[in-house]
């Protein structure tokens, strides 16, 4: 039951990604939309008030770009961190899951995981020996 619950975390984590990469798309191309069709009323002569035209594209873009970093600081570790974590809990070996990697995991991040989500076993033992227990199974 508690994996089937950690399937559904990683699930809703890897649809949260697909919505931010979306929302980010649209904006970034009507703010795309918005500075040409700025830049071709000035070629045009009008008279334009920029910083009024403007303020809408800043703010969308500051959007977009807290989105993007929502993604990439927040939602994309929570997604790698709870697919080690259920590796873990299936008994498979780490390289298993990750033959290369560039950033190490975090083990307190994926015993935090595994204590919320893991068998009772593992949910009785001090914090120092989940670490260590994620930490042995990381190396190897």
């Amino acid at each position: 039951m508690q994996i089937t619950e950690l399937r559904i975390k990683r699930l809703s984590l890897g649809a949260e990604i697909r919505i931010i990469n979306r929302i980010t798309r649209k904006l970034q191309k009507s703010n795309s939309q918005r500075r040409t069709k700025l830049d071709l009323e000035t070629q045009q002569g009008l008279n334009v008030d920029r910083t009024k035209a403007w303020s809408g594209l800043g703010a969308s873009e500051m959007t977009a770009s807290q989105l993007q970093s929502h993604r990439d600081k927040v939602v994309r570790p929570e997604a790698r961190h709870a697919h080690l974590a259920h590796v873990f809990m299936k008994g498979k070996n780490y390289r298993v899951a990750e033959i290369t990697c560039r950033i190490p995991p975090k083990t307190d991040d994926i015993a935090r995981i595994v204590k919320t989500f893991g068998p009772s076993a593992f949910k009785i033992l001090s914090e120092e020996q989940r670490v260590q227990k994620i930490a042995d199974w990381l190396e190897g």
